[in-house]
């Protein structure tokens, strides 16, 4: 009887072993910065337009990409970055929020969010 009982005890042992080995770990936030910062690089194209007008548009090429803020929700690492591009009217920027998935390190493409920056004129700004 005591050796079915450890028999079984062992079984259980090698099966939770055999569960935790398979548990993947979670992609860790410089990891997923990388990838966010690979995504923009490698996908997302910039476009300005010259004096407001839409009939003279053209691709900017990216000059830098900056990091303002970062943080995890549940399974997901959300980055907010600020791009810098060059034109002819000189360096313009955009922000733009990436989701990368902890689990996988994968971007979530239907999160993508595009934002404007403001400029900041300082604490008398109307």
């Amino acid at each position: 009887m005591r050796r079915a009982t450890t028999a079984s005890f062992l079984v259980l042992m090698a099966f939770l072993l055999l569960l935790a080995g398979c548990d993947k770990p979670q992609v860790g936030r410089e990891e997923a910065l990388v990838v966010a910062k690979d995504f923009v690089n490698n996908n997302v194209k910039f476009y300005s337009a010259d004096d407001g007008k839409d009939d003279n548009i053209s691709t900017v090429d990216k000059a830098r990409i900056s990091v303002t803020g970062m943080y995890k929700i549940g399974d997901e690492w959300h980055f907010t970055l600020e791009i810098f591009g060059n034109t002819t009217e000189g360096e313009k920027s955009s922000g733009l929020i990436v989701v990368v998935d902890a689990n996988n390190g994968e971007v979530k493409r239907e999160q993508l969010q595009a934002f404007e920056i403001m400029e900041d004129d300082g604490p008398n700004a109307e």
